[in-house]
């Protein structure tokens, strides 16, 4: 074992061929303390590790299957919303000056499971007429379906925020 793997106790007792005493072992004993929780940190971050590989590969397969169900929104499905969202009195949240992006879609089939998505794998998803109601949607500590924003034509409700773009208003 290298000097490198030993904690501070076996260090010194490599060095003297003794034990600490006193003052001494105290001192060695704290530092062997912090030695050890630094190494269980260590292995724990690694753990962490291996469970936000496994967790994103289980996004990205749910959100995929998921994704099996809708078809790419284009600007009019998201203006078709907003007309009837502001009709009823609704406010829009975000107005973006670009033009909207790649992950609305639009169900077509109601879907066998609705993922709670987060971050980068959530989605923008507008649910025509009949297909499906808010209460279908599975209850997180984030609300419904995570980062995931659902936009009703059924009475233009919505679970998420709203948001318009430069191409649909």
């Amino acid at each position: 074992m290298s000097t490198d793997d030993m904690s501070p106790l076996q260090t010194y007792i490599a060095a003297r061929g003794h034990g600490p005493e006193g003052r001494t072992a105290e001192l060695l004993m704290e530092a062997e303390r912090g030695w050890n929780r630094a190494r269980n940190d260590q292995n724990d971050k690694a753990g962490l590790d291996d469970d936000f590989e496994t967790s994103s590969a289980e996004s990205e397969t749910a959100r995929a299957e998921f994704l099996t169900n809708c078809r790419p929104a284009q600007p009019e499905d998201l203006k078709a919303w907003l007309v009837g969202f502001k009709r009823r009195g609704g406010e829009v949240r975000y107005r973006r000056e670009g033009k909207m992006r790649g992950s609305f879609h639009v169900l077509e089939r109601c879907p066998a499971e609705v993922p709670s998505l987060y971050g980068a794998f959530s989605l923008s998803v507008i649910v025509p007429e009949g297909l499906m109601a808010p209460d279908d949607l599975p209850r997180t500590f984030h609300g419904q379906c995570g980062h995931s924003t659902f936009y009703f034509m059924d009475g233009f409700e919505i679970v998420g925020d709203a948001e318009s773009f430069a191409d649909a208003r």
